[in-house]
C-alpha cells in the first residue's frame, strides 16, 4: 500500500495548476504505397476491425451493477495546508491524502484522515480542514458532477480505505488526466469511465467497512454526554436544534462552559470560530434545501432556525452574495 501511495504522489506532484494540458504526438511517416493483395484480404481486414470490441463497451464489462459515469471531472492537488474560509459549492469532492494527516470537518462530523484513506464531500456540504501534521503535504482532490447522487449514497459520511486495486486505478487515472488532450473527446470519456470505476470500487469497499457515527438524524446522541469530544457535542446540539435560533451562549450553557472558554477551545482545536461554524452549517443546510427541494424560502427559513424570512434572506445574502431566490434561480439556469 505504501508503494502505491508513493507512486500516486509522484504523478500528482507533476500536475500543474494549468489544467488544460496538451501533448505533442510524433506521427511516424506512412509506409510506401502498397495495395492490398486482393479484395478478399480487404474483406478479412474489415471483418477483423468490426470484430474489435468498442473500447467503451469493453470497459463497461468490468463495471458491475449500475454504471456510474461522473460529469465534468476536475483533478487538482494541494501542496500546502488549506486554512482559509470554509468551502461551499454544488459539486462532489473526493479528498485523497497522499502525504500528511489532517482533520476534516464535514457538516456535523469530524474525521482524522491520512494516506490510504479518502473522504467524499457531497454538494453543499460544509467542509473545513485543520491540524495538518506537516506543512509539506500532497493531497489530491477530484471534483465532479453526478445526475443521481443516490448512485454513490453509501460514500456519504464514511471514511474510505484505498486498497491496492483502487490505488492502482488511481495511478492510471492520474497518468491519463495529466497527459490528456482536452480536444480529444474520447480521452475525456475514458477519464469519466475510469473515475466511475473507482467510485464503484469504493462502494464495494464500504460494504466491507463498519460505518462510523455519521451525524445523521437517525443516530442521535445527546450533546451533554461527557465522553463525546467538544466538536461532537457542539455538532450534536446544533443538529438537534437546527430549527431553532442557536447562539454561542446557548451551546455554552448546554455544555456547562463559559462563553469565552468555549470560544477559545473551539478555535484552538478546530481552526475556526464556533460562531462561524454555526452560521456555515445553517447556511449549507439552507443551500441543500434550496437545491434539492421545492420548499418555499419561508419554509426553509423556519427549518434553519430563523424567526423571519427577512432575517434569513439578509443572512443568506451576506454569506453567499445572493438572495435565496437568486441562488435557486442560478441552479436552474446552469
Amino acid at each position: 500500500m505504501i508503494r502505491y501511495n508513493i507512486e500516486i504522489g509522484k504523478y500528482i506532484a507533476k500536475m500543474t495548476k494549468d489544467l488544460t494540458i496538451t501533448t505533442d504526438i510524433s506521427i511516424p511517416p506512412p509506409p510506401p504505397n502498397r495495395a492490398l493483395a486482393d479484395g478478399a484480404d480487404w474483406v478479412r481486414l474489415e471483418g477483423a476491425v468490426c470484430a474489435i470490441s468498442d473500447w467503451r463497451e469493453m470497459y463497461m464489462q468490468h463495471i458491475s451493477g449500475d454504471v456510474i459515469v461522473p460529469d465534468k471531472v476536475l483533478m487538482f492537488k494541494r501542496r500546502a495546508p488549506m486554512l482559509g474560509p470554509a468551502h461551499r459549492h454544488g459539486r462532489f469532492v473526493l479528498i485523497i491524502p497522499i502525504r500528511t494527516r489532517a482533520d476534516v470537518i464535514i457538516d456535523q462530523t469530524f474525521y482524522r484522515i491520512g494516506p490510504s484513506q479518502a473522504l467524499m464531500v457531497f454538494p453543499w456540504q460544509f467542509h473545513h480542514f485543520a491540524n495538518f501534521e506537516e506543512e509539506d503535504l500532497t493531497w489530491l482532490f477530484m471534483t465532479f458532477e453526478l445526475k443521481d447522487e443516490k448512485q454513490i449514497a453509501s460514500l456519504r459520511s464514511t471514511p474510505l480505505t484505498l486498497n491496492d486495486q483502487i490505488s492502482q486505478n488511481l495511478i492510471t487515472l492520474t497518468e491519463i488526466y495529466e497527459a490528456r488532450d482536452a480536444s480529444v473527446s474520447a480521452v475525456e470519456q475514458e477519464i469519466r469511465l475510469r473515475f466511475g470505476l473507482v467510485l464503484q470500487q469504493l462502494q464495494r469497499q464500504v460494504q466491507r467497512q463498519i460505518k462510523p457515527f455519521s451525524g445523521e438524524s437517525g443516530d442521535v446522541r445527546s450533546a451533554a454526554v461527557p465522553h463525546l469530544s467538544l466538536f461532537e457535542s457542539v455538532a450534536r446540539y446544533l443538529l438537534d436544534n437546527m430549527e431553532e435560533p442557536v447562539s454561542v451562549d446557548d451551546v455554552a450553557e448546554c455544555l456547562a462552559m463559559s462563553n469565552s472558554h468555549l470560544r477559545e477551545r473551539f478555535r484552538k482545536q478546530y481552526g475556526m470560530s464556533i460562531g462561524h461554524y454555526i452560521r456555515q452549517v445553517k447556511m449549507h443546510h439552507a443551500m441543500r434545501l434550496l437545491s434539492t427541494t421545492d420548499l418555499s424560502v419561508a419554509q426553509i427559513a423556519s427549518r434553519t432556525g430563523f424567526q423571519s424570512v427577512y432575517a434569513f434572506s439578509r443572512s443568506f445574502k451576506r454569506e453567499t452574495g445572493k438572495s435565496p431566490r437568486q441562488f435557486r434561480d442560478s441552479l436552474i439556469s446552469e
